[in-house]
């Protein structure tokens, strides 16, 4: 995320990855981390639904109160695997000061709708299981 996105955003955003998207074993971690200041947003109240889904639309709502949206990107990653970790977020002093979140994605785990979309142009180089694409060839006249 750049660094004019509301801050106050970016800390319910990044609440929500922590709480969702967790790294249970603590495999890598960012250095220095950026700190969320939960100043006036009691963040754990704010997703009280009870799934997933009803917490992402509590997210959205949340965000766009202070007129910012999901950043793409996050929004494509969060939908793309249940399995997903988020390992925090740093700021890269040599990339514009822009926000930097770490995540990791096991590919099987993809959810089918999406390999298509994501994994078909690697299909040749990996072989994943339950997803079968057809390639055709044009014949040369």
């Amino acid at each position: 995320m750049y660094r004019n996105y509301h801050p106050q955003a970016r800390d319910i955003l990044l609440q929500f990855l922590q709480k969702f998207f967790p790294d249970l074993d603590h495999l890598v971690w960012p250095h220095p981390q950026l700190e969320v200041k939960p100043e006036d947003i009691d963040l754990q109240s704010i997703f009280s639904g009870t799934t997933y889904e009803e917490n992402y639309r509590i997210l959205n709502q949340a965000i766009r109160k202070y007129n910012e949206n999901i950043p793409p990107l996050v929004n494509a990653y969060m939908n793309l695997s249940p399995s997903m970790r988020y390992f925090g977020t740093a700021i890269n002093h040599e990339f514009g000061e822009v926000d930097e979140g770490g995540i990791l994605i096991t590919i099987q785990d993809v959810y089918e709708k999406k390999k298509k979309r994501h994994l078909a142009t690697y299909i040749p180089k990996f072989q994943l299981p339950k997803f079968k694409l057809r390639i055709y060839h044009r014949r040369e006249e």
